[in-house]
């Protein structure tokens, strides 16, 4: 049987930013009007929390909410959560495919259609990380991120891309 503590603190934050996250091995987010789930293996460490980047000066979009950070408790993979809106787009995309011309040894890019949604999954092994970019239009899109600290995310690049592909928006857009 799971139990659900609240933390006062928390509880404004999350009702005062508009987002939230659900723990469990389908994790739910949602942030103003869009929600989604996305399967996390349980490798995978992390913490939901809601930090508006827009107003610390963090932001280099218009809109940018941190809905999850690294945990830390010795799991070997970290996971990330963003979503982010900005005028020009994703400037991010191009970049990227600019990188993977450049440096195939180290960076790639792929394009999928998940959920319904043009996504593009990078690969990085400098970073050691993997992540994907979801696009909700061509403004507003939500970044899932695993890295690791210690060189060891190949081993887990299967598991982690299956992830990726499992997001699912849970909004009426969905």
């Amino acid at each position: 049987m799971k139990k659900a503590i609240l933390v006062p603190g928390l509880a404004l934050v999350l009702l005062v930013s508009g987002c939230s996250g659900q723990g469990a091995a389908a994790q739910k987010f949602s942030c103003d009007e869009i929600s989604f789930s996305i399967s996390v293996p349980d490798f995978v460490s992390y913490k939901v929390h809601n930090l508006d980047l827009s107003q610390t000066g963090l932001a280099i979009y218009d809109k940018s909410i941190s809905l999850a950070v690294s945990g830390e408790d010795g799991r070997p993979v970290n996971m990330t959560v963003q979503y982010n809106e900005n005028s020009d787009g994703n400037t991010m995309i191009e970049k990227g495919k600019m990188l993977a011309e450049l440096t195939p040894d180290t960076f790639s890019i792929e394009e999928f259609e998940i959920d319904g949604l043009d996504s593009y999954i990078f690969r990085f092994s400098g970073q050691d990380s993997v992540h994907c970019d979801y696009m909700l239009d061509d403004n507003s899109w939500v970044v899932v991120s695993y890295l690791s600290d210690d060189g060891g995310l190949a081993k887990y690049q299967d598991a982690l891309v299956d992830s990726l592909k499992s997001f699912k928006r849970t909004d009426n857009a969905g």
